[in-house]
């Protein structure tokens, strides 16, 4: 069984937080409140409401209005960039894995910041057309092979 609080610390190297990252997989902490986190889309290859076959990299989480997103394990923020019309998106670096959490407001934390597990990031934003507040969820290993995250969270 995974360690609960990950015991990362940001004297780690880059690569004791990567091979940390992948043995805690199964492991890891939700980046909303899971009780109150509605999956909309899966990871992979699905049909969209027009019957056209989309891609998703991640995977869209519906919440509460208001819901915080967290950083769901130790890590360095590599990124915090705007979107058009849709808040922001974090990038954080476990090693040589990536954790991207987007459409975020009141963003907590700025390039170059080391982050815990389970660290407010920011809030999740509603979209602008639909009003629904949808948090993507991403993850990856360098050189940006994507996997499922639900295959890395803490199963609900």
């Amino acid at each position: 069984q995974a360690d609960p609080d990950y015991g990362i610390t940001e004297a780690m190297a880059d690569d004791e937080i990567g091979e940390a990252f992948e043995k805690n997989r199964g492991f890891h902490p939700w980046p909303v409140k899971p009780e109150n986190a509605i999956i909309i889309q899966e990871y992979g290859i699905s049909e969209d409401p027009f019957g056209n076959q989309v891609t998703n990299d991640g995977i869209e989480i519906r919440v509460p209005k208001g819901e915080v997103a967290r950083a769901i394990y130790g890590g360095r923020v590599t990124g915090v960039q705007p979107l058009l019309h849709h808040g922001y998106v974090v990038i954080i670096k476990h090693g040589n894995y990536r954790t991207t959490y987007a459409y975020l407001d009141d963003v907590k934390v700025k390039p170059g910041d080391f982050v815990t597990a389970a660290q407010p990031i920011g809030v999740v934003k509603p979209k602008p057309r639909t009003e629904e507040t949808v948090l993507t969820f991403l993850i990856y290993k360098v050189p940006a092979k994507f996997v499922d995250p639900l295959v890395w969270l803490f199963p609900q």
